[in-house]
């Protein structure tokens, strides 16, 4: 163990407005919509970008993500922090739901 610090690391993460999804949430099914964002005319959530999840396809019964975490996800012990797995997983099975939905459940915040 050493007494040195470490120098500090930094990330941005810049997104657009959540609601512009959610508007065309109401109007589209699923699949549908998720197509729309796989086409880039829907912004991702902002979570897909922070974790760095991207929806690469999607068809009925089936969404495709990739996913590339950084150090900035990593636990105590340098790997990927269990809670990130399981966010990825959230979100890769609610989008697998939303394939087979012709509407979408959108919560107003």
């Amino acid at each position: 163990m050493t007494d040195a610090v470490a120098p500090s690391r930094r990330r941005v993460v810049e997104w657009q407005d959540p609601h512009i999804g959610a508007a065309e949430a109401r109007t589209l099914g699923g699949l549908e919509y998720l197509n729309a964002m796989i086409a880039g005319r829907i912004p991702p959530p902002p979570i897909a970008v922070l974790m760095n999840l991207e929806l690469v396809s999607a068809s009925r019964g089936t969404a495709v993500f990739t996913c590339s975490p950084d150090e900035s996800v990593y636990n105590p012990i340098g790997a990927v922090h269990g809670g990130f797995m399981r966010t990825a997983l959230d979100s890769d099975v609610g989008r697998t739901v939303a394939t087979a939905s012709s509407t979408l459940l959108v919560f107003d915040v």
